[in-house]
This record gives structure tokens, C-alpha cells and sequence, in this order.
């Protein structure tokens, strides 16, 4: 009969390095359980082919010794599907994060009840001219009226040029030179395409580890977090094919596929003409020709924030551009209607105002696409007040004392229309659309944020280094190893035994 020798030895030699290789692996997970990204990993352990006893072998009495144990690689614990759900979480997580950002800073320097707003400034014009028809022949309410004119004007353009400006930081402007590379969107931009080709790279990096019989784990973790963060900032679909090699896809465009980066992001100004331009003044297109524009196409993510908040978003939504016309049309409306009753009235001396003093307030010369930035309180009349027309301009002149001309003017806060409705509602619509859009995101931000962390703590779950069972793991390896350790040390003393008995 034979018996094969040694057995016991590399079996324990076997269950050595297993135990050791387990060891390792506990050692890399505990070390690396708050590195961001990174998945929790485990030995694969199988059994090594048996051995058959020769002579032993037969179908009656087939005797087999068994080899020890062998690891077969060290996988990494990963969910995909919890992945693919968390990214797409994170899209929209992105999305309502800008949203609330962006409104909740429009509402801070447009926002009412404030001792400097467009509702306190218009109430003060009108309230300057309720005095001024009560005392038209005081200089001093004369003056104060064209000052309050140009304080409501101001008031306006001041507002109408934080909206611009920030639309300008938002998305940028073809008109203004480097505006697009330089704004929000185009930084973001060129962040997804810098994570595109680091995903690439990864891809190729994983693919030669992989090739070689390795296994790629913290590599694979490095492209998971860059597609995390690529998700924030834009709805993007990841495919995971052979060689764990990962395609991705933005807006139903191939980007990545495998080591290769077919197309990347641009950012370029709307050729349209106006209003569409001056609403969407950037749009995002593929590169790889034909360029195709997927402005519309995107569906979460903070570039598609940007730009429907700078002004692309659909009508009810409040928008920085909406709300620059919605100001430009209330300052147009009070404007026109002002000047007509300056226009139809006499001033201090009697006579009927001709140009240039038929107008309070003057309207740009050339119109812009918006009239907001252009208007100013008329300079002759601030340099004269006695030319403002605060007496009535039907029948006879009745005097300096007449001040009913001034009164329709005051009047104006209640009967002056614009869009059908009175100033101060239209003025109060906008602003309440906006507190209500604004609070509505809010709502959804906090929403989408505990909708992300649950997410993230299922991966965890599943993904991330629990100390508590890595200790247990740890004891589990240790004893194995120390009992490997004395079947070593066991069978080197039966070998002594054995050949002092041969001597």
C-alpha cells in the first residue's frame, strides 16, 4: 500500500498562507475603513484538488486525501444596482442642490419685505407724489419727488443688475468674451471631461492589472468614486462589461467605452435669435462631430441646473431671465405711465411740457434687449423742478397751487395697470412665485438628501468596513494560522522521531 508522504506538512503550509493572505487582506480593510470610496474586500478560499491514493482509487473502495486549502483571489464587496441607484439619486440630489442655492440667493437681494427693495422704492415715489400734489408750489417736495424718481429707477437697475450678473456666473454670455469657459457651467464642463478621461484611464489601468491575472480592487474603487461625483453633475448611465471594464453614457451619447473617450462636453452660445438666446444664452453640446446639443436632453445634475435656472426652465418656473423681465415690464409699465401724465399736465409756470421735459423719466435712446439698464430721472428737471408738470393740464391753468396733476400721478399706485393687474400685485405675484419656488426647492433639496443618505447607507452595508466584524475575521485568521502553525510544528517532530528511530 502507499501512502503518500508529507501531506500533512503542505497542507499546513497551504492553510498558512491562506491564513495569512486572510490576515493581509483584514489588515488592508481596517486600515482603509474612512478612505472615502473604498469597498470592503475578502479572500476567495476553495479547497486544492484532492489527491488519489494510487491502488486505492477504485470505484469500491476509491480512497482521495485531500490538499488544504488555496485562494483563488480577493474579491471586492460590491452591490451594482445599489451603485446605479445612488448615482441616479445623486443627479437629482445635484440638481435640486443648485436650484436651492441659486434662488435662495436671488431671494436675498430681490426678496421682500426690505427697506431697500423695488416695493419700497415704488411706494416712496408715490408717496412723494401725494406730497407734491398737497404742496406744488414747494421747491423742497418738488426736489424730493425727482429724487425719489431716481432712488426707484436706481432701485431697479440695481436689482436688474445682480440678476444679470449672476445669470453672467451661471451660464456666461457669446457677447462676453471667456464668460462661458469662465462660468459655472463651463468649470463644470471641463470637470466631466477631465472625469470622463480619468475613467478611461482606469479602464485601461484596470484591464492591463486584469490581463496580467490580477485583480484590479482599489483601482475599481477609484472609478467608482469619480462616477459618484460624475453623477452629481450630470445624469450619466453606467453599463459594466467584460475585464470589469464600465462604459458610460451621457444623454443617450457613448462618452467612455472601455479605455477609449469617444466624445466629451462643450459649452457654446446660443446662435438663436432673441428671446431664446437671451433665455438660454449657452447651451451643452457633444464635441465628436456632428455636434449634437442635449441642453434639453439632460435630465438631472448641476449643469442642467444652471441652465434651467439661469432661464431655461419651463414657463411657471421661476427663472433669473424671467425675473429680469418681469422687472423690465413692471419699470416699463410705471415709466409710460408716468411720463404720460407729465406729458398731458402744466408745470410751475403754466405751460405744457416739450421735449426732452415731457418725461419724468427718460427711456434708453436705443432699447436694449432689455430697456431696465437704460432708463434715468430726467437731468433738466432734476436741475429744475419747477418743470415737473404737478398742475392739471384740462381746461385753464389754475394756478402754481394746482396740484391735481401731481395727484393722478399718486394715484397711479392703485390705478396704474400692468399686465391687467395693479403694480404692487404684479410686482407681489413675482415675488411670490419666487419665495414659493424658492421654499419648494428647499423642500426637495432635503428631501433628495435623506433619499441619497439612505442609499449610501445600504451601500455601506453592503460595501463599507464594519470594525466589529473585521475583528472577528481577525480572530478567525489568527487561530487558523496558529493552528497551521502547530500542524508545522507537529509533523516536524514526528519527522524527528522517525529518523531517530532509522538511526
Amino acid at each position: 500500500m502507499y501512502i503518500p508522504g508529507n501531506f500533512s506538512l503542505f497542507n499546513a503550509q497551504r492553510g498558512l498562507i491562506a491564513a495569512q493572505t486572510g490576515l493581509n487582506v483584514i489588515g488592508h480593510n481596517i486600515s482603509n475603513a474612512n478612505t472615502p470610496g473604498y469597498s470592503r474586500q475578502q479572500i476567495v478560499q476553495v479547497t486544492e484538488n484532492p489527491y488519489s491514493i494510487p491502488g486505492l482509487s477504485g470505484p469500491l473502495n476509491g480512497l482521495q486525501l485531500g490538499q488544504g486549502p488555496i485562494v483563488q483571489g480577493i474579491s471586492r464587496i460590491r452591490d451594482v444596482y445599489l451603485d446605479r441607484s445612488f448615482r441616479a439619486e445623486n443627479s437629482t440630489l445635484g440638481f435640486n442642490a443648485q436650484q436651492k442655492s441659486t434662488l435662495g440667493r436671488i431671494e436675498s437681494f430681490v426678496g421682500e419685505p426690505s427697506d431697500n427693495g423695488i416695493n419700497t422704492s415704488l411706494q416712496a415715489f408715490f408717496s412723494a407724489a401725494q406730497q407734491l400734489s398737497q404742496n406744488p408750489e414747494n421747491a423742497a417736495a418738488r426736489t424730493s419727488f425727482m429724487q425719489r424718481a431716481g432712488d426707484m429707477v436706481n432701485t431697479f437697475k440695481d436689482n436688474a443688475t445682480q440678476l444679470d450678473n449672476l445669470q453672467l456666473e451661471l451660464v456666461g454670455r457669446g457677447s462676453v468674451a471667456g464668460s462661458i469657459a469662465s462660468s459655472r457651467l463651463g468649470v463644470g464642463i471641463s470637470e466631466v471631461n477631465s472625469q470622463l478621461a480619468g475613467v478611461a484611464d482606469l479602464n485601461r489601468q484596470i484591464l492591463s492589472v486584469v490581463s496580467a491575472g490580477g485583480q484590479a480592487n482599489d483601482l475599481m474603487d477609484q472609478r467608482d468614486q469619480i462616477l459618484d461625483q460624475l453623477s452629481k453633475k450630470i445624469d450619466i448611465t453606467v453599463d459594466n462589461t467584460a475585464n470589469n471594464q464600465v462604459n458610460v453614457t451621457i444623454a443617450g451619447h457613448l462618452m467612455v467605452s472601455g479605455v477609449q473617450q469617444l466624445d466629451s462636453l462643450q459649452a457654446v452660445a446660443n446662435p438663436a435669435a432673441a428671446p431664446a438666446s437671451e433665455f438660454t444664452p449657452t447651451l451643452i453640446q457633444t464635441v465628436t462631430a456632428p455636434a449634437t446639443d442635449i441642453t434639453n436632453v439632460i435630465k438631472g445634475g448641476e449643469l442642467k441646473a444652471y441652465v434651467d435656472v439661469a432661464g431655461n426652465a419651463s414657463p411657471g418656473q421661476t427663472t433669473v431671465r424671467g425675473l429680469l423681465v418681469n422687472l423690465d415690464t413692471l419699470l416699463g409699465a410705471v415709466v409710460s405711465q408716468v411720463n404720460a401724465l407729465q406729458a398731458g399736465g402744466r408745470d410751475l409756470t403754466g405751460a405744457t411740457p416739450v421735449a426732452p421735459n415731457d418725461q419724468i423719466i427718460v427711456p434708453p435712446a436705443v432699447t436694449p434687449p432689455l430697456a431696465i439698464f437704460g432708463y434715468t430721472a430726467n437731468s433738466n428737471i432734476v436741475a429744475n423742478p419747477n418743470l415737473l408738470a404737478a398742475a392739471s393740464g384740462a381746461g385753464a391753468f389754475a394756478g402754481p397751487g394746482d396740484g391735481r396733476n401731481a395727484l393722478a400721478l399718486a394715484q397711479l399706485k392703485t390705478t396704474g395697470l400692468v399686465a391687467g393687474v395693479k403694480f404692487d400685485q404684479y410686482l407681489n405675484s413675482t415675488l411670490s412665485s419666487l419665495g414659493v419656488d424658492a421654499s419648494q426647492y428647499n423642500s426637495r433639496y432635503a428631501a433628495q438628501n435623506n433619499a441619497v443618505n439612505n442609499v449610501d447607507q445600504q451601500r455601506q452595508s453592503v460595501s463599507g468596513v464594519n470594525a466589529d466584524q473585521e475583528a472577528v475575521d481577525l480572530v478567525r485568521y489568527q487561530r487558523a494560522f496558529e493552528a497551521s502553525s502547530k500542524m508545522v510544528k507537529t509533523f516536524d517532530q514526528m519527522m524527528e522521531s522517525i529518523l531517530s528511530i532509522v538511526q
